[in-house]
């Protein structure tokens, strides 16, 4: 009897969560770009992805790498809850001992397209013994924030284990606002590294998700950190109307389409977003997207 309950469990199972993958894009539509899932309402191609709620258009370069629409932007993944990740650069500001200058401030800009940066899982980092740092929202809330790293001896990192917070000595971070939709960033240096040159002689900052960088020493004497990516979160949602302004609305039709779904507003104050009920898994932007869940059955003897 026993033996007959696990294998219709492993039936059922193997089913629903077909069926729940099944259901989170359009028929005949491109399930994936290289690693990259793509839930509706994004797409790959005209008819696979929802323009009625903004360009969530994804280019496909190569079968390989996938792109937000017709932007520079390259996705690491996607999250049908409502978030999405890019990859972003570092940026630079380095002198040798001539005073020469070589550097790179790395700036996104999503303003044509339906993202913000995340405010709860993103932090602008600073890193380096002379490095005055800000970013800049320069389009939509005007903000303007940064910090400042300082040292001038290798004493200063005495005791203090690879793995620190970023306090100030070498490396400081700031979280940023909600509703950032671009930023440029940029470098200043009190004395171009003159009193740190042994040792640091190069500024970086990244955006970039919460807990993807440790700090260690050792980063202040390296040219590596200019050549790594690391992803940036961004919110994403369906318009910029209330739930309750979506359900009334007669001009767009309401996004949360799935019998099993319920509407919530968005993280970042823009729009909203659909879930599916409790108990119900898939996609709750198609009809029939969200799928029961199977419970594990209890066996008696």
């Amino acid at each position: 009897m026993s033996v007959i309950v696990f294998l219709l469990f492993v039936f059922l199972t193997t089913t629903t969560t077909g069926t729940v993958t099944a259901s989170t894009l359009l028929p005949s539509c491109k399930a994936k770009c290289g690693d990259v899932d793509i839930p509706y309402p994004f797409g790959i191609g005209d008819g696979c992805y929802a323009k009625e709620y903004g360009d969530f258009r994804i280019n496909c370069w190569g079968n390989s790498a996938a792109f937000l629409s017709d932007s520079v932007y390259e996705i690491v993944d996607i999250s049908v809850t409502g978030e999405l990740r890019i990859k972003g650069s570092t940026g630079f500001d380095c002198y040798d001992r001539s005073g020469e200058r070589t550097y790179y401030f790395p700036s996104v800009n999503l303003s044509n397209l339906p993202f913000t940066f995340s405010h709860t899982r993103n932090k602008f980092v600073v890193i380096g013994c002379d490095t005055n740092a800000y970013i800049w929202d320069q389009y939509d809330t005007r903000y303007s924030g940064g910090c400042m790293s300082y040292c001038e001896s290798l004493d200063s990192f005495k005791g203090m284990p690879n793995g620190s917070s970023c306090s100030g000595l070498g490396c400081c971070d700031v979280s940023i606002p909600r509703g950032i939709k671009s930023y440029i960033t940029g470098i200043t240096t009190y004395y171009s590294y003159k009193y740190s040159m042994d040792f640091n002689h190069c500024g970086f900052i990244f955006l970039a998700q919460q807990g993807q960088y440790t700090f260690s020493v050792s980063d202040l004497n390296s040219t590596r950190l200019e050549l790594q990516t690391r992803p940036i979160v961004l919110d994403w949602s369906i318009g910029g109307q209330t739930c309750e302004e979506a359900k009334k609305n007669r001009t767009v039709p309401y996004a949360c389409r799935s019998d099993n779904s319920e509407c919530i507003e968005s993280n970042n104050a823009v729009g909203y977003l659909c879930n599916c009920s409790k108990g119900y898994q898939g996609n709750p932007y198609l009809p029939r997207g969200c799928q029961g869940m199977i419970k594990t059955p209890h066996c008696f003897d």
